[in-house]
């Protein structure tokens, strides 16, 4: 579920990104089309709410990653391959890069 959780966050910040493009193309041919000035605005205050809306979920996110407890490394005798798991995905340098 937080791969899901974070695959929209994911979604929603490219949608924002393509919103913000065509917004820009906008700004910059103002002077050919002056009525696009509402819609201008109207784009920019709708990607100011959602850019809002996006803090508050990385903050929900971030909160969640706090209480999420690593698992001890695995022996390397009793579980080999559980310790090149561990090992491989560098899972503690991992949670400390996310929490920045």
């Amino acid at each position: 579920t937080r791969e899901q959780f974070i695959g929209n966050f994911f979604i929603r910040t490219f949608c924002l990104d393509d919103t913000l493009k065509r917004t820009r193309s906008l700004i910059i041919n103002y002077l050919t089309d002056p009525t696009n000035i509402d819609q201008i605005r109207e784009r920019l205050n709708d990607a100011s709410r959602e850019i809002i809306l996006l803090e508050e979920v990385l903050e929900y996110l971030q909160e969640s990653l706090k209480h999420f407890k690593i698992p001890d490394i695995p022996n390397e005798e009793e579980d080999p391959v559980g310790y090149a798991l561990f090992q491989h995905l560098h899972l503690r340098q991992l949670q400390k890069e996310v929490l920045l």
